[in-house]
């Protein structure tokens, strides 16, 4: 698991199918915007080696994940990345009526 330095409320998560999940809590504490199946970092090789190492940019924009032999850079979108005005409030009052913090 890695947290998005510029976004507080987005992290990412490597699996050990080879794939990248990323996470929202202001959008969703139970579904990733990557999608349930994720995000497939290496489709060329055929093989599902599993992530060990995941670490973002310093500016979020960009994703390091490592698997086996292979390092592989990906790209992230504006919306993954950009923090918007209301992301800590709509993160902060999802994790509350979950009853996961205390009001």
């Amino acid at each position: 698991v890695q947290w998005c330095p510029t976004q507080p409320s987005v992290f990412a998560t490597a699996s050990s199918n080879g794939s990248l999940g990323l996470w929202n809590l202001a959008s969703s504490l139970d579904e990733p915007i990557s999608g349930t199946e994720g995000i497939f970092v290496d489709k060329a090789s055929g093989s599902a080696q599993g992530l060990n190492k995941i670490k973002w940019s310093l500016d979020g924009r960009r994703i390091v994940a490592a698997s086996a032999d292979r390092l592989h850079v990906l790209g992230m979108s504006e919306d993954v990345w950009k923090p918007k005005g209301d992301e800590d409030a709509r993160m902060m009052h999802n994790l509350t009526s979950r009853g996961f913090l205390d009001e």
